[in-house]
């Protein structure tokens, strides 16, 4: 396992997430947008609460996102989004808007797949050897849709785990996520002492050492960590942070043009 960095751009608008060995030649890029690209929230969500100004408003910014980063907006394959550990595979950048899961896996190349987080951690995979690559979004609720999407993996695409490159993005960490006493036994006993901790009486869960846990049970052996935290880290976006005025900041993984170099 290695830690990587974030790689912000100048624009402030998008950092990109390191992906595999580092070694460069992947086809695939990842990245997350930042608190400054605004709120990249599905405007389906806001307009199914009835508020159209707000869903005017994620759709423009969505737009002025995808648009700077090159991608077709037709390109973007997103779920509905429900904190499960439900994972879909995808034959092609199809409509799955409207599909209550948690991530997504293909083989296509002209698909991009996309989550929108906002603490939760959005976890990157790639299959060197079969061409696949996937996208999860793993909260608390959800941890454990790792299994899912490996196990999808498995079947559709036929990976051999071991052959599997993942990245842990950004997410709140075991320094800020203080949850309730039930809330940290259930993670413990589960993910494993690692995945809580303990400063006086108050409870932490480490979302991160309980996705470790999970890839290396997995046999997963090529494994990059972001550390950065949510909560911490004025540039990422945060609900436990922000409140109300948070920004859902949108993870994407698929064939882009390669602005970090330029």
């Amino acid at each position: 396992m290695r830690e990587v960095p974030l790689a912000q751009e100048m624009d402030q608008s998008v950092a990109w997430i390191p992906l595999g060995n580092g070694d460069g030649q992947s086809r695939l890029r990842a990245g997350i947008s930042l608190r400054a690209a605004g709120d990249l929230c599905d405007p389906a969500r806001h307009a199914e609460r009835g508020d159209q100004t707000a869903a005017a408003a994620s759709a423009a910014a969505r737009r002025r996102f995808l648009g700077g980063l090159g991608i077709a907006e037709s390109r973007l394959a997103c779920c509905w989004q429900v904190h499960s550990r439900s994972v879909l595979w995808l034959d092609s950048p199809v409509d799955c808007a409207r599909e209550e899961a948690d991530g997504m896996l293909t083989r296509d190349e002209g698909s991009v797949l996309g989550v929108t987080v906002a603490d939760c951690l959005p976890i990157f995979l790639t299959d060197p050897a079969t061409g696949a690559f996937g996208l999860v979004h793993s909260g608390w609720k959800g941890t454990g849709i790792l299994e899912s999407a490996l196990n999808l993996l498995e079947v559709r695409a036929g990976s051999r785990l071991t052959d599997l490159e993942v990245t842990i993005g950004p997410g709140i960490g075991s320094c800020c996520y203080q949850v309730d006493r039930e809330r940290y036994e259930s993670f413990r006993r589960r993910f494993g002492p690692k995945s809580v901790r303990r400063s006086g009486e108050r409870l932490y869960l480490d979302l991160h050492a309980a996705n470790l846990r999970i890839l290396r049970k997995a046999g997963v052996e090529e494994i990059a960590v972001v550390r950065a935290c949510t909560a911490c880290t004025p540039v990422l976006s945060s609900y436990r942070r922000d409140g109300p005025s948070f920004a859902h900041m949108l993870a994407f993984i698929g064939e882009t043009p390669d602005r970090s170099r330029s």
